[in-house]
């Protein structure tokens, strides 16, 4: 299934519609093994995404990053907007551009709260023609 750049979906359609690992740590990354289906990141710890994705560090982030980095699957990006939605936007297909694991860039991120240690920086680009 293609997922419409701009519309809302609720995440369990996205994960039945991805065939994605049901509540599979990282959350971030939907995947289906090693295979990056897609990102669902949120607004606060992402604010720049989807052209940047922030990884963090444990529970299988930073596996998925690395899958990510050396497959370079184009993806659909989701972004939650605010803690109180139920619904994720759709923010198009992006492919991987660079990624970043240089400790100035990261620390410029880090928001102790929000984002308390980043694993690598994922710079993606959007894909105008969905796969």
């Amino acid at each position: 299934m293609s997922f419409t750049k701009g519309q809302t979906y609720d995440g369990a359609f996205i994960v039945k519609e991805l065939k994605a690992e049901k509540n599979s740590k990282p959350f971030y990354a939907l995947h289906r093994g090693d295979q990056v289906l897609a990102f669902a990141v949120n607004r606060w710890q992402n604010p720049d995404a989807p052209r940047e994705i922030l990884v963090g560090c444990g529970e299988g982030r930073e596996a998925c990053a690395d899958s990510f980095i050396k497959h370079q699957p184009t993806v659909p990006v989701f972004i939650m907007e605010r803690k109180t939605d139920d619904l994720w936007h759709c923010a198009g297909y992006f492919k991987l551009d660079h990624a970043s694991d240089d400790a100035a860039e990261k620390n410029q991120r880090v928001k102790p709260f929000d984002v308390p240690a980043i694993f690598k920086i994922l710079f993606l680009t959007e894909v105008p023609i969905q796969p």
